[in-house]
């Protein structure tokens, strides 16, 4: 392999390990996502050959397209230059997803790279919240060097999904390996009090629940799947009782008691799409919040946000990318999916690089015949 392609896979490595540490606010680009854009141009300009399926190509462009038509419609009708920032995310987003896929596929990104680079970020985390320096919320909701706790739980949840995925595609499935990554990602989702990250965790330890059924022997497959049972258990507690004694209570338990369902629809952005059906059609566009709620949030989650935001045109456009990725994978491709798509619905994940990068993943998986 040329030294330029090698290189190209150490900095989207490097990229996606930046990637969790935000030094400006949400909504301006970090130094993971330059290093992202680096690695991709410079595979771009060293592949004598770049070959991505025509259909991504069409299906992803004509979403791209559609949703920034839809905002520079509402840009020009609002005056409102705002509008066009999640174009650019999108259009960015599109550029790191062909790059990515092209990466995995020849092996320029590769499972052990990416293994090394999820080890890397949870220690990084492990490390700020042991030594005090990482950021949170009252003390009590762990992040740290995200911008907020469910970023960075989302952030693991998605980095989780294509760690799995690539080792569907390049076949190198190890069940202690797949413990050890779902234990880490346990410990520091837990740390983040995420309510949404204990749903979006159930896939993964079914994921490795069926690897460990598909073991040879029986001893073998009963040694295994007492080993992850006990491994989850000890690591999971030892994340909460850590987690607790930091927080001096039970955080997340304390949230999953406390949630207030139709509270958090409002809040969430949810009842938008009731509240206003005639958005549905072509979208309201990504912008101008404050149309819709008075303090101005944005949608938090990324299946209602596109409903919502390009209406049932963007949602069709979307769902038909997601269908074509998704077709004859088989089923355990579908459960690893579902992880990212649960935690989505409390999430806007749409202009997050490391999204974008999960579907890279999926759609690098060889279709079953």
């Amino acid at each position: 392999m040329p030294y330029s392609l090698r290189l190209s896979g150490f900095f989207f490595a490097l990229g996606i390990f930046l990637s969790t540490i935000y030094v400006f606010e949400s909504g301006l680009p970090q130094p993971g996502h330059i290093m992202l854009l680096v690695a991709s141009l410079l595979l771009f300009f060293s592949q004598k050959k770049i070959v991505v399926p025509k259909k991504y190509l069409l299906q992803i462009g004509l979403f791209v397209f559609y949703c920034s038509l839809i905002n520079l419609f509402y840009a020009v009708y609002f005056q409102d230059a705002d509008f066009l920032k999640p174009s650019l995310f999108l259009i960015y987003n599109s550029i790191i997803f062909f790059a990515v896929f092209q990466a995995i596929k020849n092996n320029i990104l590769s499972f052990k790279a990416l293994v090394v680079t999820f080890f890397c970020a949870a220690s990084l985390q492990l490390l700020l919240f042991f030594s005090g320096t990482g950021r949170t919320i009252e003390g009590v909701r762990f992040y740290g060097l995200f911008n907020d706790p469910n970023q960075m739980a989302y952030w693991f949840i998605c980095m989780l999904a294509t760690v799995f995925f690539v080792a569907e595609q390049q076949s190198k499935k190890n069940i202690l390996l797949s413990v050890f990554l779902v234990i880490f990602a346990v410990v520091v989702i837990m740390l983040s009090a995420s309510r949404s990250g204990l749903l979006g965790l159930l896939p993964f330890v079914i994921y490795v629940a069926i690897q460990s059924l598909k073991a040879k022997s029986i001893v073998n497959r009963g040694f295994k799947l007492f080993l992850f049972a006990l491994c989850a258990l000890i690591f999971s507690l030892a994340g909460i009782e850590t987690a607790v004694e930091y927080a001096n209570e039970d955080v997340l338990i304390e949230r999953l008691k406390n949630t207030d369902f139709s509270g958090e629809a409002e809040i969430r952005g949810y009842n938008r799409i009731v509240d206003y059906p005639e958005m549905l059609v072509i979208g309201g566009g990504e912008g101008a919040h404050k149309r819709f709620n008075v303090t101005g949030v944005e949608i938090h989650s990324t299946w209602v946000g596109i409903l919502f935001y390009y209406g049932v045109v963007g949602a069709f456009l979307f769902l038909f990318f997601l269908r074509g990725a998704l077709k004859d994978k088989g089923s355990v491709v579908l459960l690893l999916f579902f992880a990212p798509v649960f935690y989505g619905l409390a999430t806007y994940g749409l202009r997050t690089p490391i999204f974008w990068i999960m579907l890279a993943g999926l759609c690098s998986v060889k279709r079953k015949i």
